[in-house]
């Protein structure tokens, strides 16, 4: 789920078919949230900090739409099962990159995706002879089982960092609908969690069996799904150009 353009990972969701938000009828809109999927830029090991000139070009390109972009989901963490709380950064200067984004003046909402972002070589270890799709999803299922630990890291980073809150990227073609259920009953932990910490909480969807939003909302306060249907063929169309930022991407009501 990544678009490489240049210094910097893009994913992006335009309005009118990325993320939403349901809200009673008649109730205002709340302030225009424009929410960015954006990845760090490369690691300079030699100086143990984010590649200069890469992070000035994206901050460069940033501020030509400070009118319009309010959030930055930086594209940096994995789930792990080595890990306390079961994920953590996988890139090393992520947190550096959310404090460059929040002196910006943006608001930071990370995504927390899969084991290894997919690497066939970090999975192996992990996996033995799985396919990618069932070992996410062997995974997954440990987490809902014990969802304290990921939840509990989710909310100290949250106010260590910060961050505005989280956006959950469990993507596998093997879940099913039973795993739905489950996903949404432990999205209803996260969410009462992390609200309680002032923060929200967003979840990437499709429109299959197991991560259909009309499911992972049952039962919980969920603040945003984001259709990832809507990703492919912007990212293909933009794939072809020069590094550039959407106009707008987001804006959705606040349920209530």
């Amino acid at each position: 789920m990544m678009l490489l353009l240049g210094a910097a990972t893009l994913l992006l969701l335009l309005g009118g078919g990325g993320c939403s938000a349901s809200a009673p009828v008649g109730t205002e809109l709340a302030p225009k949230r424009v929410m960015l999927w954006l990845g760090p830029p490369a690691w300079d090991h030699v100086n143990k900090q984010l590649n200069a000139s890469q992070l000035a070009a994206t901050k460069a390109n940033l501020t030509k739409f400070k009118d319009s972009i309010t959030v930055i989901g930086t594209v940096g963490y994995s789930i792990d099962p080595g890990s306390p709380g079961f994920w953590k950064p996988n890139h090393p200067g992520v947190e550096q990159f959310n404090a460059e984004m929040i002196k910006m003046g943006f608001k930071v909402h990370p995504l927390i995706g899969g084991l290894c972002e997919d690497n066939s070589v970090c999975m192996k270890p992990l996996c033995g002879n799985l396919t990618g799709n069932a070992c996410q999803i062997k995974y997954f299922r440990q987490i809902w089982a014990k969802p304290q630990p990921f939840i509990d890291q989710a909310v100290a980073r949250i106010k260590a960092g910060g961050w505005d809150g989280v956006n959950i990227d469990f993507e596998t073609g093997s879940g099913t609908a039973d795993d739905a259920a489950k996903f949404a009953k432990f999205l209803g932990l996260l969410a009462d969690a992390v609200h309680k910490a002032g923060a929200r909480v967003s979840v990437d969807t499709n429109w299959g069996p197991y991560l259909n939003p009309g499911t992972l909302s049952q039962g919980n306060t969920v603040d945003t799904f984001c259709d990832m249907q809507t990703v492919s063929p912007i990212s293909k169309r933009l794939a072809s150009r020069r590094p550039r930022l959407p106009r707008h991407i987001d804006s959705a009501p606040t349920p209530t």
